[in-house]
């Protein structure tokens, strides 16, 4: 299929491939008779018409490959479900997309794609490096790197300009400067130290490690209790007490793209979900809604952007047209149509892309600032290795809880809080 067909085009066709299953789907029943389907379980995002169509792609590539595809699109929790299930009964879906380096807790399971990997990446302008190193483990490729999602500083224009903003932050102490003459204003940032498994570990490990902070170091001693961590906790208590708004201790990943929407505050960190919301919302003040930059610390502006990678379960029947479907999830045949109606929310790991004229960060003058972020990517537990015993990090909210406590207040002091954090390392990592 040629790269330069429209997106529309794709979609007739994915409609077609799907209307062919049904009306001359005899090929297809006759294969399903004495085969089964090829089950992919991939990650579902915000915007519904990207959902659809990535359903009509895969369609339409399973009537072209003679194999009836069924593809379910899942959140962060049910995509983990399903491989650590997946891992304990030896039997579930041909495709399994996860983040959070569980290709890496899971590798046993999952086949070497190291061939197809390489190919997929040499065609199209080479992986970027913090893609390679979620899916490359002990040397071997046990995922296909998909897609991540840039984050920036979502923004009112005119509560700053109210506030005398007239430059914006570049770095964390702007923003604490900025954040408290808008929360003198009355209108509050807004960023989570809650358990919300997208925002929240992106938010709170860009800012840690922008103050230097880290768990382990690259050869794996802990490294939790150090000054860097309690500048960052000082901080990150500072910020939450004079610029944001009180509910930042709980928010889920809902929560302040709603509070934004709501007009309760007038900054957070996202993707590019606010933006489109407020699009096709059609809200009265979507003019005054921008982004700028994540901001710089001590350390720079090492970011944790949610990188989604593919693997193939072992005992998959299938597994050679499973290589081949994920190869095309990351073909021009899907991005091309894809790119626009994700409006960056999802992004390619694969570098010929960025300068795209269909990139929406290159036609869009409010996502341009999306645009480079892969650079800035750190995996998990940076500067630390990726493992299998450091997979766990993001999920179980040990860091996240470090800083909430701290921000809370109450009977834990900074070092108790600190404490409490390493312990909780320890036991992960399973060391005295």
């Amino acid at each position: 299929m040629p790269s330069t067909f429209s997106r529309r085009s794709f979609v007739k066709l994915g409609g077609a491939a799907m209307a062919a299953s049904v009306l001359s789907g005899s090929r297809l029943s006759a294969f399903a008779q004495g085969n089964s389907s090829l089950v992919a379980h991939l990650r579902s995002i915000t915007i519904p018409t990207t959902t659809e169509l990535l359903t009509s792609l895969g369609n339409f590539w399973g009537n072209k490959n003679n194999i009836p595809v069924k593809l379910s699109q899942l959140n962060r929790q049910q995509l983990t479900q399903s491989m650590v299930s997946s891992a304990k009964s030896g039997k579930g879906p041909d495709i399994i997309e996860s983040t959070y380096l569980l290709a890496y807790a899971h590798a046993d399971m999952l086949v070497d794609i190291r061939d197809m990997c390489e190919q997929v990446g040499k065609a199209n302008g080479g992986w970027y490096d913090f893609a390679r190193e979620q899916c490359v483990v002990d040397g071997v490729w046990r995922a296909m790197p998909h897609f991540f999602a840039p984050i920036a500083m979502v923004y009112r224009k005119d509560f700053f300009q109210q506030a005398g903003i007239d430059v914006l932050p570049k770095t964390w102490d702007d923003m604490l400067t900025a954040g408290t003459k808008l929360k003198a204003m009355g209108t509050p940032m807004g960023f989570t130290f809650g358990h919300a498994l997208g925002d929240g570990p992106s938010f709170v490990f860009s800012l840690f490690w922008a103050f230097g902070g880290s768990v382990t170091d690259a050869d794996g001693h802990i490294t939790l209790d150090a000054a860097e961590t309690k500048r960052a906790l000082q901080f990150g208590q500072q910020f939450y007490h004079d610029a944001l708004r009180d509910t930042s201790l709980t928010y889920d990943d809902p929560d302040n793209n709603t509070e934004f929407l709501t007009e309760h505050i007038s900054c957070t960190m996202n993707p590019t979900s606010i933006l489109w919301q407020a699009q096709n919302d059609k809200v009265a003040f979507l003019d005054q809604i921008d982004h700028f930059p994540m901001p710089a610390g001590p350390a720079g502006t090492p970011l944790l952007l949610e990188a989604h990678t593919l693997g193939i379960p072992k005992f998959s029947k299938h597994i050679e047209k499973a290589k081949e479907f994920i190869s095309y999830l990351n073909a021009p045949e899907v991005w091309t149509p894809l790119l626009p109606t994700a409006f960056a929310f999802e992004a390619p790991l694969l570098k010929s892309y960025d300068d795209r004229p269909d990139m929406p960060w290159n036609s869009n003058p409010k996502l341009t600032v999306f645009k480079g972020q892969a650079h800035l990517g750190k995996a998990l537990n940076y500067p630390g290795k990726p493992s299998a015993k450091t997979s766990p990090l993001a999920m179980n909210f040990i860091i996240t809880d470090m800083f909430a406590r701290v921000c809370r207040g109450g009977k834990a002091t900074m070092d108790e809080s600190i404490q409490q954090a390493v312990q909780a390392v320890k036991d992960m990592y399973q060391v005295s």
